[in-house]
């Protein structure tokens, strides 16, 4: 006996040095952590029954699972889902109370042979055999429960080897979080270099272009209404010229045609000798200073009407020039105004990307990676190895004892044969009692172990492991459940308050991530900045080439200023001027001509005999008389005085003009210098702006790193952590079950082993009593008292003591 204890010792040792041995510890690890991962999918296939049939459904009605109708709960069903978690735990809690006091009930019943099978002996060989059986089916339990036990024990072990594993999955998270810290402070120190130049930039191209000259050329092309004011004034001069001489020329055909029908008459004029010579001969001879009168009034008037012709075209096309450059003009100034507004909004746009930095800043990376790499993970993990390490010390520590207690019970018969009956006895007894505590223990096991299997992983294990299968593949689709309302109101409250970002939805984050957007869009700080706009609202280089190109629309009609009329285009109209200023003669000796054609015709008249000069007057020289009238009513010092001043003015407007085309073409070739210089300070700006802009909405942070990162924490809790959680409450559970299971071969070892020790002697003379031959009739009655006495003594040998030495007891004396 002691050789085969010292063998079991040493089976022990030896399994122990080979199972934690440095150089098969890893392996011994995988091992286990597959027999944990077999165990936990076997666990959930038992409970598959349960996952599909009666929780599944109801935690979609929840909202703990998405949904298709997510969001209408159905309180009936919930009711239902209540009611029967409710009966199912009051099953376990009835079977956690029922079985433990109705194995109570029969473990005292049996130990004190008050229930069960007779108490008749029985052949040796028979309760050996049934002893063995027993015991073989106790220790095959009691293996089974120390490995279930074991593999509770070390899932969290693996569970640690995995967190702390370096190139494990949560050592790759934190890896990818650290990357996409440092990358954040990288963007940030980027972004803060930028800002500063593109800030400092931007004030200096706003004040530059503020200094450019755009408000004082469009203010001094309005003088170019005094211009058109006094060609307005030239032109009315020119046009009351015109009218004059119109009149005062038709006034003159008019005469000069009535003097020539006259002249072809006067000479047939039978009376003509009696009339006076003064009066009309005078004026057939005055052909010639007709003709030379009818000349200069049409040179006049041609010379005139040469000028308002030109007069008219070239200040029509000084007023089309004229709105053509206001026009420009105010496109220019009103886009230069839009590039200085443009300028500003810039400006504050720069200093929102302080905001945006803060709440880059502000992102609990850093935070997130100390709570991540705290060992054990997180203070969760950290309180759960306390709280393992407790139950281990509690339940798994008086489970152990109960098996340890079934493996010296189930030892002990084993340490002393036959020959030492004495002895044997005493084990088995001792044997006895021990399987009767064990039972007691196991009972009191049972109650706890079970009640914490089913508050804890029946409720617990199988949530988890739903919202986790249901949240696979992505950790975005959280965020359509009420625990994705947990994670943003946690997330929230112990990570982001007091922050810019503080109410940020991280679901909605996460879902952005999941596409490796930049942070920029994942934190949708668009609704908040506006940035996008400002980058996007075309290029500013192009918008500067495009005011610089206006502007040369502008001025480029002065390369043609010409096209206002000059002082020695009006050579002609001066000289003409000048031969009408000495022609007041001219007017004298028409006007004496025509009073003389008006006496003669008057002459003429009188004698009725004319009929001729009677139709002739009666038509036309009737008139005569106006026309004297009129050219008595010449008003030669006023037309003498508008001419001169429609000089004055051509002259005075061409050199305005003049002076105004050359302020404009100073500054054009100032803008021409100038202007390179401020599209290159302008350029200056676009470069930061545009690598603002690049960093922001490309290169600002991909955060798919994050998501990655997350998302493998996330399957890192749903399959090592959770699996090792729920394994070591089915591991529970399952050894829990086979202690119940070994309540009944304990009950049947205590009352075998108490047969145990009686006398091998008892046994051979209650069987030679029982097996006396029957030959005749007449010792039947005998026979049959005989073995009602020795049903009697039976009975007392099981209750009596066993007698000391080797002496047998004396039935025959008795």
């Amino acid at each position: 006996m002691y050789l085969r204890a010292l063998l079991l010792w040493y089976l022990m040792r030896t399994a122990e040095g080979e199972f934690f041995g440095s150089d098969q510890f890893k392996t011994n690890v995988n091992v286990l952590e597959k027999g944990v991962h077999n165990l936990y999918h076997s666990a959930t296939k038992i409970c598959g029954f349960i996952h599909r049939k009666i929780i599944s459904d109801y935690y979609k009605k929840l909202g703990l699972v998405p949904s298709e109708n997510g969001n209408d709960i159905n309180w009936s069903e919930v009711a239902k889902y209540f009611i029967g978690y409710i009966t199912l735990s009051s099953i376990c809690l009835v079977l956690s109370i029922v079985v433990p006091v109705t194995f109570l009930i029969i473990c005292c019943c049996r130990t004190r042979g008050k229930c069960g099978r007779d108490n008749t002996p029985r052949e040796k060989s028979r309760d050996r055999t049934v002893r063995i059986a027993c015991s073989s089916i106790l220790a095959v339990l009691t293996i089974g429960t120390f490995f279930c036990l074991f593999f509770a024990y070390t899932s969290n072990d693996i569970l640690s080897e995995t967190v702390s594993e370096p190139n494990g999955v949560l050592s790759k998270s934190i890896r990818n979080l650290k990357r996409m810290a440092n990358y954040r402070d990288n963007i940030i120190k980027e972004m803060l270099d930028l800002r500063t130049k593109a800030r400092s930039l931007a004030y200096k191209a706003k004040k530059e272009l503020k200094d450019l000259a755009f408000e004082e050329i469009f203010n001094n092309s309005t003088d170019l209404s005094e211009i058109s004011r006094q060609n307005e004034l030239a032109i009315n001069f020119t046009k009351s010229i015109q009218e004059s001489f119109v009149k005062y020329q038709h006034d003159y055909h008019y005469v000069y045609n009535i003097s020539e029908k006259l002249q072809e008459y006067l000479p047939n004029i039978s009376l003509a000798e009696q009339l006076d010579n003064n009066a009309c001969t005078r004026l057939i001879k005055s052909k010639n200073l007709a003709n030379e009168i009818k000349n200069f009034n049409d040179n006049i008037f041609k010379t005139i009407e040469n000028v308002m012709k030109k007069l008219s075209g070239k200040i029509t096309d000084a007023y089309e020039y004229r709105n053509n450059l206001m026009n420009n003009f105010t496109v220019v100034f009103k886009s230069h105004k839009q590039l200085i507004q443009e300028a500003d909004i810039g400006a504050e746009k720069i200093e929102l990307i302080d905001e945006m930095i803060s709440r880059l800043r502000d992102l609990p990376l850093n935070r997130t990676l100390v709570a991540i790499s705290t060992k054990p993970m997180s203070d969760n993990i950290q309180h759960y190895e306390f709280f393992r390490f407790g139950l281990s010390l509690g339940l798994c520590l008086l489970i152990n004892i109960i098996l340890i207690i079934y493996a010296v019970a189930l030892i002990l018969p084993c340490l002393y044969g036959p020959k030492h009956p004495r002895k044997m006895h005493a084990s088995a007894e001792v044997a006895s009692s021990f399987l009767v505590l064990g039972t007691g223990l196991g009972i009191v096991a049972f109650s706890i172990s079970l009640g914490m299997v089913v508050f804890l992983f029946l409720f617990g294990g199988i949530t988890y492991t739903e919202v986790c299968r249901y949240a696979q593949p992505s950790i975005s689709d959280i965020g359509r459940t009420p625990l994705g309302n947990v994670i943003n109101a946690v997330v929230n409250e112990r990570l982001l308050k007091g922050t810019p970002v503080y109410n940020i939805s991280v679901t909605d984050v996460l879902s952005n991530c999941q596409s490796n957007v930049s942070i920029y869009e994942a934190l949708n700080l668009e609704s908040a900045l506006h940035l996008r706009d400002y980058f996007n609202d075309g290029d500013r280089i192009d918008q500067i080439g495009s005011l610089y190109s206006d502007l040369g629309k502008a001025i480029k009609p002065l390369e043609n200023h010409s096209i206002y009329p000059s002082k020695h285009q009006f050579e002609e109209f001066e000289s003409s001027l000048k031969k009408f200023s000495k022609g007041k003669r001219y007017i004298k000796r028409m006007k004496d001509w025509t009073e003389g054609w008006h006496t003669c015709f008057k002459t003429l008249y009188k004698h009725n005999e004319i009929k001729t000069v009677r139709n002739l007057y009666k038509r036309d020289i009737k008139n005569m008389k106006s026309i004297v009238s009129n050219l008595n009513n010449v008003q030669y010092k006023k037309i003498l005085r508008e001419s001169r001043n429609v000089s004055d003015l051509i002259s005075s407007v061409s050199d305005l003009f003049q002076a105004r085309i050359e302020e404009i073409k100073t500054f054009q070739d100032r803008m021409a210098v100038d202007g390179i210089y401020k599209i290159h300070n302008m350029a200056k700006l676009i470069i930061p702006l545009q690598s603002l802009k690049h960093l922001i909405f490309h290169d600002m942070g991909r955060c798919g790193h994050l998501y990655s990162s997350l998302e493998e924490l996330f399957t890192f809790g749903c399959t090592d952590i959770l699996q090792a959680l729920n394994a070591f409450w089915v591991a529970m559970g399952i050894a829990v079950m086979l202690l119940l299971l070994s309540f009944s071969a304990t009950t049947s070892l205590v009352v075998l082993n108490r047969r145990k020790g009686k006398s091998s002697q008892c046994y051979k003379e209650l069987n030679n009593v029982s097996d006396s031959p029957r030959k005749s009739a007449a010792n039947k009655l005998q026979w049959r008292n005989e073995k009602k006495s020795l049903k009697t003594v039976k009975t007392d040998l099981l209750l009596l003591t066993p007698p000391t030495g080797d002496e047998s007891p004396d039935l025959s004396r008795r």
